[in-house]
């Protein structure tokens, strides 16, 4: 009997993927065949029985007709123009029952039809896809959007929930860039922030210099006009950089501006800014460098500063006395690359996977963005350059970032 349940199967699916108009006109159809069939069957039923009480009556092969006396309520058979018996009591009460089901039955066949077809028609094409609709909608007012409204059916309501799943998918889509736009946001936010303390903390050093020493007469004039134009420098860098910030509204839209200059000028600018450090926090520092004068190189000086005085800034949080700076030229000469060590406890295996992505670490802690390497990654990237980070086996941790020079 298998093939009977495939056959009944494959006819199921045919009406599931018909169109709601194909669905309903097969149900109609069908209900209207049954409607007609059980009629006549009835009728003929009714006939039967009908014919059984009449020969009760009349005398076989004869030739008669019943009679209803309305004021009576009965039935005479009159055969050949006279009466011949009059039909009264239990077969009256069945003569007229079959009468009645004979003639009513196709009213009684139409409504029973008529509920039954659309019973069934809701059932099997609307019941389910409405509810994956309602439940969907339902999901979407809470605002959640992980839930499954497929429907397999290839008419009209699997067209809807279709079209209802593809919304849901664009509204997950918006939402997830509505939820990135917000964190590249908050991230050029917090590398903005970030970014603002190394030079307000060279500013504040030769600040603290001047006032501690100017009044006392040990710095000379000469002195003095360097310490300012250092200064100044510093002040042009938070111009330059609070004007990078507000023409871009993320990271990635960063470009290095590539000018030429000499590189043992820029590793002297970068000899400066670690001078003024020296001391600060209790933290000495040191600055050994293998560049050659002379060489003349296509960089962008403000983003390898920004990088140097971040990796310096995430050494300072992390070292015990002493921080240690080298740069020099890759073999081929095509690379700056700049290492920072300082003598803390180094990276923990999560850290050297996790630490230059944004927000790792203790976020907002002593002021604190976890957002330092992370900028030093992208800045590096803009550079056609790299971050790696490492432990030495003397114990501290050590960053190196690359820059390609041209």
């Amino acid at each position: 009997m298998d093939w009977i349940e495939e056959i009944i199967e494959k006819i199921r699916k045919k009406l599931l993927d018909a169109s709601l108009k194909k669905s309903l006109a097969v149900y109609i159809a069908v209900a209207a065949a049954a409607v007609i069939c059980l009629s006549v069957g009835t009728g003929m039923l009714c006939e039967g029985w009908r014919k059984l009480i009449n020969m009760r009556y009349a005398p076989m092969d004869t030739a008669y007709e019943w009679e209803r006396e309305a004021e009576e309520d009965m039935y005479r058979i009159l055969v050949s123009g006279e009466y011949y018996s009059v039909m009264s009591g239990t077969d009256k009460i069945i003569y007229s029952v079959f009468w009645y089901i004979e003639n009513w039955c196709v009213l009684f066949y139409s409504i029973g039809a008529i509920i039954l077809v659309s019973w069934m028609f809701y059932r099997n094409k609307l019941e389910e896809p409405i509810t994956i609709i309602q439940d969907g909608a339902m999901h979407v007012s809470r605002g959640e959007l992980d839930f499954d409204c497929t429907y397999t059916a290839l008419d009209e309501m699997g067209e809807l929930c279709g079209a209802f799943d593809a919304m849901r998918r664009r509204l997950i889509d918006n939402y997830q860039t509505t939820w990135n736009l917000m964190e590249e946001q908050r991230c050029l936010n917090a590398a903005f922030a970030h970014d603002l303390r190394t030079p307000l903390t060279v500013i504040r050093g030769y600040t603290e210099f001047l006032r501690t020493y100017y009044p006392t007469g040990k710095v000379s004039e000469e002195s003095l006009t360097e310490y300012l134009t250092l200064i100044d420098d510093q002040v042009i860098r938070l111009r330059d950089f609070s004007n990078t910030m507000k023409e871009i509204n993320t990271m990635e839209e960063l470009e290095p501006k590539l000018k030429k200059q000499d590189i043992l000028a820029l590793v002297k600018k970068l000899k400066e800014t670690v001078l003024i450090l020296d001391g600060m926090e209790g933290i000495s520092f040191t600055f050994e460098y293998a560049v050659k004068e002379g060489k003349e190189v296509y960089a962008d000086e403000a983003m390898i500063m920004e990088v140097a005085e971040n990796l310096i800034s995430n050494a300072m949080r992390y070292a015990k006395e002493h921080i240690e700076l080298y740069a020099d030229i890759s073999e081929d000469g095509d690379y700056l690359q700049v290492y920072v060590q300082d003598d803390g406890p180094g990276f923990t295996r999560e850290g050297l996977e996790k630490a230059s992505k944004p927000y790792f670490g203790e976020k907002g802690k002593g002021g604190h963005f976890g957002i330092g390497l992370f900028i030093c990654k992208v800045l590096c990237e803009k550079h056609r350059g790299r971050l790696d980070l490492s432990n030495s086996i003397e114990g501290g941790a050590i960053c190196c970032a690359s820059f390609y020079i041209i």
